[in-house]
């Protein structure tokens, strides 16, 4: 349902026909899926220009899976970042740019079993809170000149794809994890920048 909603859309958007969308757009159409958090096997989602020319740096650990393209474990390969509460992720540019979007994708433990809060009654035993993994508490913080100031604050997410509309110029944007609905280490399997 998801693709084809999308592949609707794109064809409006580009005005062509879906015939047509199959015979030349086949890959944008994978990537707004990707973009969306769709899983295609054997597909990675292409990194926007911003977060290609930036340096993305980390308070611990290694950064580099945040821009594979995939945005969860595939096989013994994780995908991941993992870090603890308090740690940072960091984007840096040699001149201020101006960034329209942020995306984060953090871990939700899709392996987890799924309930419906209606299907409650039946497993009771399954908890309808957000899974521990998930990052709950984080801010956004924009550089310029050389100082940093806060972007955005979120006390309560309960999502696993987060996207947020920034309107900066800036030469700098941060992430700081301030908290997870229970589990100690923080993972994320994408951040990056429109």
């Amino acid at each position: 349902g998801e693709a084809v909603g999308t592949a609707a859309a794109l064809a409006v958007s580009r005005k062509v026909s879906i015939r047509d969308l199959q015979r030349g757009h086949i890959r944008d159409l994978q990537q707004a899926l990707l973009a969306g958090d769709c899983y295609l096997p054997g597909i990675a989602q292409a990194m926007p220009e911003p977060t290609r020319s930036a340096v993305l740096t980390a308070s611990s650990g290694d950064p580099a899976p945040l821009l594979d393209g995939i945005n969860r474990p595939v096989g013994d390969d994780e995908h991941a970042w993992t870090g603890r509460v308090g740690d940072a992720l960091e984007f840096r540019w040699p001149t201020a740019r101006r960034l329209s979007r942020i995306t984060l994708v953090f871990d939700s433990n899709l392996a987890k079993p799924f309930l419906f809060s209606h299907m409650h009654k039946w497993y009771p035993d399954i908890p309808l809170a957000p899974p521990p993994e998930l990052v709950k508490a984080f801010t956004l913080e924009t550089r310029r000149d050389g100082a940093w100031a806060p972007l955005q604050t979120v006390t309560d997410n309960y999502q696993r794809l987060f996207k947020a509309a920034c309107d900066a110029e800036t030469d700098g944007l941060r992430v700081r994890f301030q908290a997870t609905w229970g589990s100690e280490p923080v993972r994320v399997f994408a951040f990056y920048v429109e």
